[in-house]
């Protein structure tokens, strides 16, 4: 009984190394073949310090209110500027009633120049 173990043994040794062999280069194939899955410390370490540039600028935007507000002063400013704009056209007016006056005045005193 102990020749037909030990040729046991043989045979299984025989056929178990080639398969462990064949097993270990599958593994390996894969973990190769998982390298080029998962990114490099460096891109992970950029793709950081771009999230935190992102995040940055997130945090330094104005927040719905700041912007509601500013939309508000916006249109107020508006309103101030049509008003403005309509003083003004009314002022131009005015001026043109002075501007012809004057002009009348000075075409007055031209025409006395000219006769003296």
């Amino acid at each position: 009984m102990g020749a037909e173990v030990v040729e046991t043994l043989r045979i299984i040794g025989s056929i178990f190394w080639p398969i462990l062999g064949f097993v270990n280069m599958l593994i390996g194939w894969f973990l190769w073949s998982l390298k080029g899955r998962f990114p490099s410390a460096e891109r992970v370490a950029s793709l950081e310090d771009r999230m935190k540039t992102v995040e940055t600028k997130i945090d330094n935007m104005p927040s719905t209110h700041a912007m509601y507000s500013l939309g508000r002063e916006i249109e107020t400013l508006h309103g101030d500027v049509k008003s403005l704009k309509t003083a003004l056209q009314g002022f131009d007016q005015s001026t043109k009633g002075i501007q012809r006056q004057l002009g009348m005045l000075i075409q007055h005193h031209i025409d006395l120049e000219k006769k003296s």
